[in-house]
């Protein structure tokens, strides 16, 4: 029987963290490796022992991935992103490998595609970091508030991921 810290080194080591990081800004891939893992190893050994017998854990650590380089509310980004954000509407035409290309630009036009209120949802709970503050601000219950992040985030991440 593996435990949890076996599970996360062979996860850590493996070509699908490698493949995945490659799709993110090569200036924040090992910082955001580090601490992806970092969370992981921190969280109750039972928990990531369940995902993974469940075939949920890879999942979990892209969406932890996913949520880290695009949500800016969250340590990591405060410390790690500050300098190197450059937001575009643009793709460099001269890229040739699609795996370097930058999620954040992608995610840009993929919040188009989304449905105006879910994404106004969205964008107002990441400026203000609460589901409570998005509805104190709008007057809009939070249980609406959560359900219209929550669909604007499946929406995005499912456009984002399946289109990559």
């Amino acid at each position: 029987m593996m435990n949890a810290k076996s599970i996360l080194t062979n996860i850590y080591t493996s070509n699908e963290i490698a493949e995945c990081l490659l799709k993110i800004d090569s200036d924040i891939r090992d910082d955001l490796k580090q601490h992806v893992f970092l969370l992981l190893f921190e969280k109750d050994e039972n928990f990531i022992i369940e995902l993974h017998q469940q075939d949920k854990l890879r999942n979990y650590i892209v969406k932890v991935m996913f949520n880290l380089v695009h949500f800016t509310q969250d340590k990591f980004h405060r410390v790690n992103r500050r300098q190197t954000e450059i937001l575009t509407n643009d793709f460099d035409e001269d890229i040739t490998d699609d795996r370097e290309v930058d999620l954040l630009p992608k995610l840009e036009m993929e919040m188009q595609n989304i449905y105006w209120y879910n994404k106004h949802m969205l964008e107002l709970y990441v400026e203000l970091g609460t589901y409570k503050s998005v509805s104190e601000k709008t007057g809009i219950a939070i249980r609406s508030v959560a359900n219209a992040v929550e669909k604007a985030k499946k929406q995005l991440k499912h456009n984002v991921i399946c289109g990559l």
